[in-house]
């Protein structure tokens, strides 16, 4: 049996940068005894990181951690991964505004580091984990975060983040 897990990564992307979006969207959703069948179609774009918004975009639509993408992206396809040129996980897509005719649309996402101030309940395997434990608690093999350091927990709804940018980024 093969285990793969996506990596995380607390980077900022830059602005100018690639990032590719991949979504799905249901058609129909078959039951199946006691499983069930999901048919749909499999989307994905890329575009340039046009702006990154810490410690929120707004008050109001997006009161988090967001990433502004220029790309088309489809209705459906919120929840789908974000990832950067190294294929490691740096947002969720949240939402999307279509362009007028010629031109690009634009794709926010909910930068991950707005998520690892969590705590959560893992009841397998037994005994493994304390009920609850925090996101950044979790072994480094299980949940693979590069620059787990640069986040920083204040309390129970506060990080402090720590921009950070890969090394030849800085050249």
């Amino acid at each position: 049996m093969a285990l793969s897990c996506l990596q995380l990564t607390t980077r900022t992307p830059a602005v100018g940068e690639e990032l590719n979006i991949v979504g799905f969207r249901f058609l129909d959703v078959k039951e199946r005894g006691k499983d069930y069948l999901a048919e749909g179609d499999l989307y994905a774009a890329r575009g340039e990181v046009t702006a990154t918004y810490y410690p929120a975009r707004d008050a109001v639509r997006m009161p988090f951690p967001a990433i502004e993408i220029a790309c088309d992206s489809l209705g459906g396809m919120s929840g789908g991964a974000v990832l950067d040129s190294e294929s490691f996980l740096v947002g969720i897509i949240s939402s999307g505004y279509a362009a007028s005719e010629g031109q690009i649309g634009t794709t926010y996402a909910a930068w991950v580091i707005g998520g690892l101030n969590r705590e959560l309940e893992i009841p397998w395997p037994p005994g493994i984990y304390s009920d609850p434990t925090h996101v950044l608690d979790m072994p480094k093999a299980l949940l693979r975060i590069v620059g787990r350091d640069a986040i920083t927990i204040i309390d129970g709804r506060t990080i402090q983040y720590r921009p950070w940018i890969r090394h030849e980024d800085s050249a």
